[in-house]
């Protein structure tokens, strides 16, 4: 990985925006926000929330559900949403037919479409319901986690130029949980997909840095700037966040502003998650600045670590014995090492910022590593065409690998289906011994000016200028080998 880069905008004339500005709540959208702020703070996990999709504010029911922990709750669950979803589909129905509402449930139903072409509408939204499950609890719990980064990653945002509200991004995306992973194969608590993440991070057999919190915040700052300096507005940015840039370019081409790319826009794959994504993010930050303030919840503690640039490829054995430190405290502090490099089959690559415990012992070992401890190259991988036959179980087998170590090392989900021909990278078994290089220095901190600050951002520190990673403000120190 290249050294840590600060992006920060020169703000030669720029005038203070409020927060209000940037992230306005829209006529618009103002229903919506009002529903994701009491998905986030009202409705338990426990609970299912059925509502019209195209209306937010029609919520026919709150389902109380089984814990997800009791034995068959799943399968309990969704069949109590499924039979009260068709309870109000046939309400819908039967009153858009003209029938008299006569149950307590038809007549509240029946009152929240009054007007003329009142049974056009409830035919369309019988059409039109769906369920969306509470968050209560797994907000509150993002909320508390989040101590261990906010400072943190304000801070990356602040010097890249960037509003520091963007980093409540992640209460929508993740709940700040780093082992969070979607089945769009979305990965960390900034939820970059493999594509994406690969143009703005390392991502290899050995490191996958979507999983850190800092450094995937670093990478979330620079697309965030990307799409605001493409579609000029933090709406649009955000929501290009979720449904791509492109796909946003397009829709400001054919419907403008973001207000009526909310109310019309559905071409493609925009759809209910890509409509309200901006909302959702305008109703976390409201509620998690809420959490922050209150005396009755206790944020986790900053982070507090060194960050050391290894000069050359590394075993995780020589880590262990010179640092002193057990696996569970690097991983502890390096979320993006992946297991192969715990195993032994794939060396801590050149370059990547170790994060290690902030104390006196490991600034002293810092400064001398043995330079007999870095090698010049990595532990190679094999490759195995697949032949006739041939099935990723049996190929891993084959191999002494595990179906979900193998299908990672390809990119491919456990359950891939392979093609006679196809080459599978097979990750090695064993360290290989290569040369060692020159002794570690620490790398220094560089600095990169972009041309434009958006509105609304702060100036980050002076070229130059490393930042310091405390329990106090959760920004990253760089010791001197000197």
């Amino acid at each position: 990985m290249a050294p840590f880069l600060f992006f920060f905008f020169t703000l030669c004339g720029a005038v203070s925006v409020s927060a209000a500005d940037l992230f306005p709540n829209y006529p618009a959208i103002r229903t919506n926000v009002a529903f994701w702020e009491k998905v986030y703070s009202t409705y338990s996990i426990n609970s299912a929330i059925i509502h019209d999709r195209n209306d937010l504010s029609k919520v026919y029911e709150v389902v109380q559900l089984m814990d997800r922990e009791l034995p068959a709750a799943s399968r309990v669950n969704k069949a109590m949403v499924t039979i009260t979803t068709e309870k109000y589909e046939r309400i819908l129905q039967n009153l858009a037919a003209g029938k008299a509402p006569s149950t307590p449930s038809e007549q509240r139903v029946a009152r929240m479409f009054k007007g003329s072409g009142s049974r056009q509408r409830m035919a369309l939204a019988a059409e039109s319901i769906r369920s969306q499950i509470g968050q209560k609890e797994r907000f509150y719990e993002g909320v508390v986690r989040s101590g261990r980064y906010m400072s943190g990653i304000r801070a990356i945002f602040k010097a890249s130029g960037l509003p520091s509200e963007l980093a409540y991004l992640p209460h929508v995306e993740s709940s700040f949980n780093t082992e969070a992973y979607s089945k769009a194969g979305a990965s960390g608590i900034w939820q970059f997909t493999l594509g994406t993440g690969k143009q703005y991070m390392r991502i290899d057999d050995a490191v996958d840095e979507r999983s850190d919190p800092f450094i995937a915040a670093e990478a979330a700052a620079r697309y965030l700037r990307d799409g605001y300096e493409k579609l000029g507005s933090w709406p649009l940015a955000l929501t290009a966040y979720n449904y791509g840039t492109a796909g946003i370019v397009r829709a400001r081409e054919a419907k403008g502003g973001y207000e009526r790319i909310f109310l019309e826009y559905r071409e493609g794959n925009f759809g209910f998650a890509s409509q309200n994504f901006y909302a959702e993010f305008l109703a976390a930050m409201h509620v998690a600045k809420k959490l922050e303030s209150s005396q009755q919840v206790r944020l986790e503690r900053p982070v507090q670590f060194v960050e050391y640039t290894l000069p050359g490829h590394i075993h995780i054995n020589e880590v262990r014995r010179h640092f002193r430190l057990s696996d569970n405290t690097i991983k502890q502090y390096n979320p993006a090492l992946l297991p192969a490099v715990y195993s032994g089959k794939k060396l801590l690559p050149s370059g990547y910022p170790l994060r290690l415990p902030a104390d006196k012992n490991i600034r002293s070992l810092v400064t001398n590593v043995p330079r007999s401890y870095f090698r010049s190259s990595q532990i190679r991988d094999k490759y195995h065409q697949v032949k006739p036959g041939e099935t990723l179980t049996r190929i891993a087998a084959r191999h002494g690998l595990s179906v979900k170590v193998l299908a990672a090392a390809n990119g491919l989900p456990h359950n891939a289906k392979i093609r006679i021909g196809q080459k599978l990278r097979i990750p090695p078994l064993t360290s290989a011994k290569t040369s060692s290089v020159r002794s570690p220095t620490l790398a220094a901190t560089q600095s990169k000016q972009v041309k434009k600050s958006p509105p609304g951002s702060t100036k980050g520190p002076p070229s130059g200028t490393p930042l310091v990673l405390s329990a106090e403000t959760s920004k990253i120190e760089r010791i001197s080998a000197n």
